[in-house]
Formats: structure tokens, C-alpha cells, sequence
């Protein structure tokens, strides 16, 4: 019973100042890292977390910024130790197989124009920590959708976001990023050569969702159709480099992404909020039920979104993992949370639940 009781009760999350990037570490019985941007810091934090045993990594959205600086590590690098699980956000069935395909095509390419290796989130996390890993050994990789539960850093989460049939709201999102993103590569031949070699992975995609939806069919009303922020500009990760041409593509891709992001908690000890949009927390929030109050919040994205139905949450301790481009913490973080924690503030941020 005591070991059980330590198992459940004490873990550390650690957000580390990586500026605008992304790179949190949870620390228990296990180390675990969520995420790393292309940013030197962040690429750091992999290596420091490495050095403490890091055997697990969790990627919380499907846009290349969020897991670049794994596949930007120089030839030759090795962990001291084999990471060997990966967790991602499964894409959900969008409308209809052929909507989904069409979009998991278009953040494939768009995922390989920013630098992945193959632009799939799953295989760029794979092959970079197989080549990472001192035995070269391939990591196993889990996809999560709303209802799963997963073990991290020997921490036990439930998964809140993305669901397993995504909304209306994101069906449209996703439309108009297609449409954005086929504009921009017109008179792009190379792009467009991207796009053909990833149609087979891009389908292989959409029967994997269309098959998740089946299993469990988790569809419920659309969101509010609260307005998204439209002062919270999408900043491009600063190891990124985007032609001009695809910069609004990109912007709109991401978005989509942020949509689908992960957000899980781990009972009333922690909520991760992920990347969500407004609308996407608003139903978080509603289906969270009587459980509104929490020990530990990690804000979303970076502190600039936040919800009208997110005014219903309380949290004794809120980590914001920000940097000088996205300094301004939505105000109504303020009023939910007692102690706030601003990695462009204060640095490397603490959290023991």
C-alpha cells in the first residue's frame, strides 16, 4: 500500500526555458520528455533528460515544430540510454476517409518541407531515436485518442483530446488549410513531388482513423462555436525555415493541428491542456464533468489560449512554458490559478504533484 501511495502521489514536471519552443520533462519512477522544438535549448533539455534516464517520449501535436530537434540531432549522436516508447495523437476520422487522407497528405508534405525526414510524425520519431539510441534499437509507439489511458515516467494519465471522429468545426478547418496549402504549391514542382511520395503513407493514415472510429465512435455535439483568437499570431519555431509562399499554409495547417493536439490529466493532479483551440477546450472543459478543480494546470498553448467555459476551472499551481514572442498570459489564467509559474519569467519551472 505504501509503495502504491508514493507511485501515485509524487512525480515532477519540469518546464525548461526553451523560449517560444516546446520541451516539458516529468520525472517519477521513469523520465519522460513531451516534445522538443529545433531550438539549441530544447535539443539541450533532450540531452540533459537523456542523462537522467529518459526511456520515454510523448509527442503532444503532429506539426513538425513540436519534434523537430529530434530529427536535427548531428550524425552520430547517441542517448546514454535507449528510449523505447513513443506516444502520439492519433488523427481522427475528418468527415470522411477521403477528407482525412487529404488532410494527413497535405501535414505530411508540409512536415517534410519544414525538414522531417519523411514527414510523418511517427516514422521521423522512430527512425531519429533508433538512430539516437546507444543499442540502435527501434522504439515501440502508441497512438492516443480521447478515453485511452497510458502510463508516463510510471505516471498513470487519461487521454481528454483528440477524439476518435473529429467535429464539423474541424472538418471546415482542415478544408480551407487543403485549399490554402494547394493555392501555394501551384507553381511549386518540388513540393508537389513530396506531396506524390507520401500518398501511400497519407492513406495508410486515414484507414488507421477510419478503423479507430469504428472501434469506438466517440462523436458528440460540435464545440461552442466560440471564435478562435485571432490575436495570438502562429509563430514559426526559429529553426524553421518556410518558402514565403507556404507561410500562410503553414499557419493554417498548424492550426488544424493545434485542433487535434493532445490534452490528458492525470486525475485531479494535473490537466495538460495541450495546444487546444478555444472551441476544442470549451469541450474539454464540458466533458471533464464535476472534476474542475486541479492540483497542477499546464497552460495552453504557451498561456495564449484560453476559453469562455475554462472560467469554470480552478488550479492551485499553473506552469506556462512561454518565451518572448508569446510573453502575455491570456488574463483569465489569472483569475482560475493561484500560483503561476512563466518560464520567460522565472526560468525552469517546478511542479511536485
Amino acid at each position: 500500500m505504501i509503495v502504491r501511495h508514493i507511485l501515485c502521489h509524487h512525480a515532477q514536471l519540469i518546464a525548461h526555458p526553451v523560449g517560444d519552443g516546446n520541451a516539458l520533462e516529468l520525472n517519477s519512477w521513469g523520465t519522460a520528455m513531451m516534445d522538443c522544438g529545433g531550438d539549441a535549448r530544447a535539443i539541450q533539455v533532450l540531452h540533459s533528460a537523456a542523462a537522467r534516464g529518459m526511456s520515454e517520449f510523448l509527442l503532444t501535436h503532429l506539426h513538425f515544430d513540436h519534434y523537430s530537434g529530434i530529427s536535427r540531432q548531428p550524425p552520430g549522436t547517441k542517448l546514454p540510454f535507449d528510449v523505447d516508447q513513443l506516444f502520439l495523437p492519433a488523427l481522427p476520422l475528418i468527415k470522411d476517409h477521403s477528407l482525412t487522407e487529404n488532410f494527413a497528405l497535405t501535414l505530411f508534405t508540409m512536415n517534410k518541407i519544414l525538414g522531417g525526414k519523411s514527414g510523418i510524425p511517427e516514422q521521423d520519431l522512430i527512425d531519429g531515436f533508433t538512430s539516437l539510441n546507444p543499442t540502435s534499437t527501434s522504439p515501440s509507439h502508441a497512438f492516443l485518442s480521447k478515453g485511452d489511458s497510458f502510463d508516463l515516467a510510471g505516471i498513470p494519465f487519461q487521454v481528454l483530446w483528440p477524439p476518435r471522429v473529429a467535429s464539423d468545426l474541424v472538418a471546415t478547418s482542415a478544408k480551407n488549410a487543403i485549399d490554402v496549402f494547394e493555392k501555394a504549391i501551384e507553381n511549386n514542382e518540388q513540393a508537389k513531388e513530396i506531396r506524390e511520395r507520401l500518398r501511400d503513407q497519407a492513406a495508410q493514415a486515414a484507414r488507421r482513423a477510419v478503423q479507430r472510429a469504428d472501434e469506438h465512435d466517440d462523436r458528440s455535439a460540435d464545440a461552442s462555436q466560440e471564435e478562435d483568437s485571432t490575436d495570438n499570431e502562429e509563430f514559426i519555431d526559429g529553426a524553421l525555415e518556410i518558402p514565403e509562399t507556404l507561410i500562410n499554409a503553414n499557419r493554417a495547417i498548424r492550426r488544424v493541428a493545434n485542433r487535434l493536439s493532445l490534452a490528458f490529466r492525470c486525475g485531479t493532479r494535473l490537466i495538460h491542456l495541450g495546444d487546444l483551440e478555444r472551441a476544442e477546450l470549451n469541450q474539454v472543459v464540458t466533458d471533464l464533468g464535476p472534476a474542475k478543480e486541479f492540483f497542477g494546470m499546464i497552460a495552453a498553448h504557451h498561456g495564449t489560449h484560453f476559453s469562455s467555459k475554462m472560467n469554470r476551472l480552478r488550479a492551485l499551481h499553473l506552469v506556462v512554458s512561454n518565451g518572448s514572442r508569446r510573453p502575455n498570459l491570456q488574463a483569465g489564467y489569472r483569475k482560475i490559478a493561484r500560483f503561476i509559474q512563466e518560464t520567460n519569467v522565472h526560468g525552469h519551472s517546478f511542479l511536485v504533484f
